[in-house]
């Protein structure tokens, strides 16, 4: 198996919340709650957009 890396784009988004969702839903079960769990594509917008505007600096 080959496994390339690229930074994410916009329109990884929605891919990005799905292996969040799936990443962390084991924890969100035993601990009822999570940060990492049950972002929704805006938030993960939202993140993204702040992550480039931090590296721009």
């Amino acid at each position: 198996m080959m496994i390339n890396f690229r930074q994410a784009a916009m329109e990884d988004a929605g891919l990005l919340v799905d292996i969040y969702n799936a990443a962390f839903f084991s924890d969100y079960l035993r601990f009822g709650a999570c940060p990492g769990y049950g972002k929704t594509i805006e938030m993960m917008e939202e993140s993204m957009g702040h992550k480039e505007l931090h590296r721009k600096c």
